[in-house]
Order: C-alpha cells, then structure tokens, then sequence
C-alpha cells in the first residue's frame, strides 16, 4: 500500500480507529459485571466514552467524515443495541447451552468492525477476539453465565472484547499518525 493510499485510508477511517472509546466502553462493562448498578455504569461508559474523542482531537486534530458515514454508524450501532437487547431476553427466558448475547456480540463486532475498517482492515487480533466472544457463548455447558450469572458473564465477555480491540486500534492510529522527526537535524541552518 502507498504511503498516500494509507493516508487516504487513514482519513477515511480516522473516527473507526479511535480505540480508546472501545476501550472506555469496555472498561465500563467490566466495572458493570462486578457492580450491580447498571445506572452508574451506563452513565459512565457513555461520558467516558464520548469524552475519547477529544483525546484524539487535541493530538491529532479533526477529519470530517462523509455525510452518509455517521448515519450508517448510528444506524449500525442501533441494530446492534437492538441485537443485543433481544438476544438478552431470550438468554433469559430460554436458558439454552448457548448464549445468543455474545454471539450477537461476536457478529456485530465482526461485521461492524469488518464495515468500519474496510480500508485497513481487521488485524489477527480481532479475528481471535470475535471468535473468542463467540467461543465464551458456550460458557453455559461449563457452568459460566447461568442464571443470575448471566448478565456479569456478558458484560465480562464483552467488556474484554472492547478493551482488546480498542488498544489494537488506538495503537494502530497512534503509530500511523506518530510525528515524523525532521531530517533537518540542524535547524535549518
């Protein structure tokens, strides 16, 4: 790939790469699966998680994202949150051997992370990461995430995924963007 084509792709999927939200997120669910106050835990994730980008605006400044691109991200992280939430109801009510929570999880992840990074592309560690979310779903044939386990098992799962991918992502802008030093080492002069 050239320097300019990644650039290009850089710019196209600067708001996709910026892992650090992931990571906050994530953060949030995990603080979710070991305290019993979805209230907090929600209010956090989301302050955290709106508050990210701005780290990355204060080092690396702003990409405007094509109009069509923030309607298909909300439209996406909706169907998602829907996925999710109906998946959940059924693990509740069904109690099968497999959880559909984190198979949602594995494919939204997988699919949406697939669609967001069309230009650089899932890395190694996101493919292991999408399968081990859907992997954690058979956790009800050993025992985890049963009953009143269900929703700290989900969140733990979940939340793991987030931080994983979002360092792999945060680490790959930051190195991309990393300040090129001047050749001119004399100043100028």
């Amino acid at each position: 790939m050239t320097d300019t084509a990644r650039a290009a792709g850089l710019a196209r999927e600067y708001d996709a790469l910026q892992g650090l939200t992931f990571v906050v997120m994530g953060g949030a669910f995990l603080f979710g699966s070991v305290v019993d106050e979805p209230a907090v835990w929600i209010a956090l994730g989301a302050a955290a998680s709106a508050s990210a980008p701005l780290w990355y605006q204060r080092r690396f400044g702003t990409v405007k994202p094509a109009p069509d691109r923030n309607a298909w991200v909300a439209l996406g992280a909706a169907t998602a949150l829907l996925l999710f939430l109906g998946a959940y109801v059924a693990d509740r009510h069904l109690r099968g051997p497999v959880l559909l929570t984190l198979l949602a999880v594995a494919l939204s992840l997988g699919v949406g992370q697939h669609l967001m990074l069309r230009r650089t592309g899932l890395t190694p560690v996101h493919l292991v990461v999408h399968g081990l979310v859907a992997l954690a779903a058979a956790g009800p044939l050993v025992g985890l995430g049963t009953g009143a386990q269900l929703l700290p098992y989900v969140l733990a799962v979940t939340g793991g995924a987030l931080v994983v991918v979002g360092l792999v992502d945060h680490r790959r802008l930051v190195r991309a963007l990393a300040p090129v030093e001047d050749e001119d080492h004399d100043g100028g002069r």
